[in-house]
């Protein structure tokens, strides 16, 4: 009997939509909601999109019945479709709509609607590569990595709904401005407009990510040195923009006053956010811009003429990224014949032009960064406290090779080479873990020092570990020695050997058991040292920084 009225009512289901659709849209609105929109309903159901069903016949016919949503009602403003269907994989394997979805099931499993912790305009990043992990996965279970075909036939798979059905008003569309602009979002260029220079004084514009005290160690406080020292030599006024955090005159008070610098013409600020703010830069015609990393200088780029770039260059940024669009954006700004370069060391420098970039050889310039020998000093008097070993530790930076740095510590620990009895170590960097080494012992942490803190650190240190995976020697290694410490530093293609600094820099391959004898070999040395009988502080490192930059800046002005 049941089957009966099953087929009863299927052969009127039938007969209903026929007679419906050949009544036409005006008697066929009759049936439907005022507010149904067919679009929105097929986005709402795939499986009645893809049978290339007429939406408002189906609602009739079947719809009704099976309790289907027509709209979007109970939908918060901000629901995104495709990024519901990337954060469950398996509402999006089962080409399930993800409106419906989230109605009738979502809220009441408490399931997320949107990443909390990207702002909206970030959502299509993780869209560019659709059930990756879901094709790897089948790959590797299959045995079948090396079949090109049936990874083609997977992917296609898996995204077919995506690239075959019909875009709704009720889905948000992306511009390719706005997805290149998210993808690579330090690199947005900057909002700028032309103004008339009417005094015709010069004025130097430093772009970079923040000056916030912690960000000026190293290359941004480098950066800041030379553009005071440029602005002088010009009598230029400074200008700062950053992308990231608003700057703060307090920021780079403390560190100018430090490095027994200033700026003759006074510093102006400006904050230009990479989005969610509208801002414009005034623009004079002949402005000078320097700029701190491969994406601050294409943001630049962008918007000025590129002859006024300097681009403060202080790693071989290619060395950041995999072989993809992050590192083909790179190598095109650093391949870039039109703007000028102030390289950080002679070592560095050679690296890149022996790689292929000869625009540099043209280009360029290199420099020795400074070590003032009163901020960089060994600080005497130990009174019977431990000795210190100081590791450069910064996980969230693949080059500075944290993992193999703490594996090292551990293992001359336990060895024994490393007594805790008679030292103790010290991490400094950003974001360390809470640590434990193999026997229970736990190092201290510093974190967020500002430059005039750290250097009053290292003058207490006694040995340094610091790694780099590049060609750049880095500042760590060379503010140790500076400050009277033994390093134990890594060699990486050109780069190795340091002594040219100072001969207590020890260079060693790579590798665990390198490092390990090397920093054997420099626990012996700093322990020959007594209080009674110091060891000579050795360095041939430059302590000027006008001894740095006053050339580079000579032969600029020349050129101009």
């Amino acid at each position: 009997m049941t089957n009966r009225v099953a087929v009863r009512s299927s052969l009127f289901s039938s007969k209903l939509s026929a007679l419906v659709f050949l009544l036409g849209r005006k008697y066929r609105a009759k049936f439907l909601p005022e507010d149904f929109d067919p679009e929105i309903y097929l986005a709402l159901h795939p499986d009645v999109d893809a049978a290339n069903a007429d939406a408002a016949e189906h609602y009739i016919s079947q719809g009704v019945k099976e309790g289907r949503a027509y709209k979007l009602e109970g939908l918060p403003d901000d629901f995104d479709t495709t990024t519901y269907l990337e954060l469950h994989s398996d509402v999006r394997m089962a080409k399930l709509g993800a409106a419906e979805h989230y109605l009738s099931h979502g809220i009441k499993e408490g399931r997320l609607y949107k990443r909390g912790q990207f702002p909206e305009e970030l959502r299509v990043q993780n869209y560019l590569t659709p059930n990756s992990t879901e094709i790897a996965e089948q790959v590797d279970a299959t045995g079948d990595g090396l079949n090109p075909k049936r990874i083609g036939e997977q992917t296609r798979t898996s995204v077919s709904a995506h690239k075959t059905r019909k875009i709704s008003r009720a889905e948000k569309k992306t511009k390719i401005t706005a997805l290149l602009n998210s993808r690579f979002a330090l690199a947005t260029p900057l909002c700028t407009f032309a103004m008339r220079n009417s005094e015709g004084a010069a004025r130097i514009t430093m772009v970079t990510d923040s000056i916030a005290r912690s960000s000026l160690l190293g290359g941004v406080g480098t950066a800041l040195i030379f553009c005071a020292m440029l602005a002088n030599r010009m009598g230029a006024s400074l200008r700062i923009a950053t992308r990231t955090e608003p700057p703060k005159s307090s920021d780079i008070e403390p560190f100018l006053t430090l490095c027994k610098m200033h700026v003759d013409h006074g510093v102006q600020f400006a904050f230009a956010p990479l989005s969610g703010e509208s801002y414009e830069l005034d623009i004079f015609e002949n402005d000078l811009f320097v700029t701190t990393s491969w994406w601050s200088t294409a943001a630049t780029l962008n918007a000025v003429d590129p002859s006024s770039i300097l681009y403060l260059l202080q790693e071989d940024e290619r060395m950041f990224y995999p072989f993809g669009d992050d590192r083909h954006r790179c190598d095109t700004i650093m391949s870039n014949r039109e703007i000028h370069f102030i390289v950080n060391t002679e070592l560095l420098f050679n690296h890149l032009v022996s790689t292929g970039l000869d625009n540099i050889t043209a280009r360029g310039a290199w420099f020795e960064p400074a070590f003032p020998n009163w901020i960089y000093k060994k600080k005497t008097g130990r009174n019977g406290s431990k000795r210190k070993l100081f590791f450069y530790a910064r996980p969230d930076n693949p080059r500075n090779m944290f993992y193999l740095g703490i594996e090292v510590i551990d293992r001359a620990i336990q060895s024994g080479l490393l007594d805790l009895s008679v030292w103790d170590v010290y991490l400094v960097g950003k974001n360390i873990p809470a640590l434990e080494f193999t026997n229970g012992y736990q190092p201290r942490h510093s974190e967020g020092l500002t430059w005039k803190d750290y250097a009053a650190l290292i003058g207490t240190v006694d040995l340094g570990l610091s790694l780099m995976s590049t060609p750049h020697p880095s500042y760590p290694p060379l503010d140790l020695v500076a400050s009277g410490a033994f390093v134990v530093t890594n060699r990486f293609l050109n780069k190795q050997d340091l002594t040219k600094y100072s001969p207590n820099v020890i260079c060693a391959d790579l590798d665990l058991q390198s490092l390990i004898d090397a920093l054997s070999q420099a626990i012996a040395l700093t322990e020959s040292r007594t209080e009674d009988s110091p060891a000579e502080i050795e360095n041939l490192l430059n302590t000027d920084w006008h001894k740095s930059f006053d050339n580079i800046i000579t032969n600029l002005l020349a050129s101009d």
